[in-house]
């Protein structure tokens, strides 16, 4: 693994070759930050099976970010072209495509890697049938805030849809309190969730949390940036600021951890380009 350090944190970063065995079909290879450690040594980010020596690739850890595909109707047996992660192969005939069903990576996307003092930059480009695009993926460490940025280049002739999300797994607070939103939100009616009069999004005790909960918490326009206030049971509390206006929101978590989901959609035209990022302050 990479590593950026200072005297207050330590943040480590996938190599995508040397560790290949913690990838699959779901997560972006480069720049995947695995875990990020305080000065006393302690683990600040978790995972949905965080300490289990058992890995598993799609359930992942720490902060990794994915796109989803947009070609969903390959054949079984074909190969679709998953941004990040390179070529995977359709074994399973459940509709519509979904990387759960289909963990078989045909080919790893190749990246070059740049490293400096206090930041790493990996870049790929990827080419398949009518797609050919270039990821640009930068992790940046400044004092006690982690910046993790991306730029896509559509080097194609088409237009190029992408719907990205940065998934990042926090430990669970002592008392059920996750984080606050600084967009308004509404928690529709669910089993495990709860929306605070001062927007506190809270976990409730009795719900069975070895199953997990996902929850959609809707259509938020685009409107504006979003900021979270992420609860920590040892920081205290974690700000979470990404640079663009999310148009969809959604939570998740089970026994070991909490992660919500900021999702970015937009078409990319043929010869341009998109970026974006997501800072955690620590």
């Amino acid at each position: 693994m990479f590593t950026l350090q200072n005297s207050h944190l330590s943040v480590r970063i996938l190599d995508p070759v040397a560790d290949r065995h913690y990838s699959g079909s779901r997560y972006v290879s480069g720049g995947y930050i695995f875990q990020i450690r305080d000065a006393d040594g302690n683990d600040l980010l978790s995972g949905p099976r965080f300490g289990d020596p058992a890995f598993n690739v799609f359930d992942g850890q720490g902060a990794p970010e994915l796109f989803v595909p947009s070609d969903t109707s390959a054949p079984v047996g074909d190969d679709v072209l998953v941004p990040g992660v390179g070529l995977v192969k359709r074994t399973s005939a459940a509709a519509p495509f979904h990387v759960r069903d289909n963990p078989v990576v045909s080919e790893f996307t190749v990246w070059d890697i740049d490293t400096g003092d206090n930041r790493i930059t990996m870049k790929t480009t990827q080419r398949f049938r009518e797609k050919h695009l270039s990821i640009t993926r930068t992790v940046l460490l400044n004092d006690r805030t982690i910046e993790s940025a991306t730029i896509l280049e559509n080097q194609g002739s088409s237009p190029l849809p992408i719907r990205w999300f940065a998934h990042p797994f926090f430990p669970l607070s002592v008392n059920g309190e996750m984080c606050i939103f600084s967009l308004p939100v509404a928690m529709p009616e669910n089993p495990g969730y709860a929306l605070r009069d001062d927007g506190m999004v809270i976990m409730k005790s009795g719900y069975h949390w070895e199953k997990g909960l996902f929850l959609n918490l809707g259509d938020l326009s685009g409107r504006e940036p979003l900021s979270v206030r992420q609860r920590h049971p040892i920081l205290s509390e974690i700000g979470v600021t990404c640079d663009f206006a999310p148009g969809e929101l959604a939570i998740w978590a089970n026994h070991h951890a909490f992660s919500f989901e900021a999702f970015l959609e937009k078409t990319i035209r043929p010869g341009g380009a998109a970026a974006w990022g997501i800072r955690y302050s620590l």
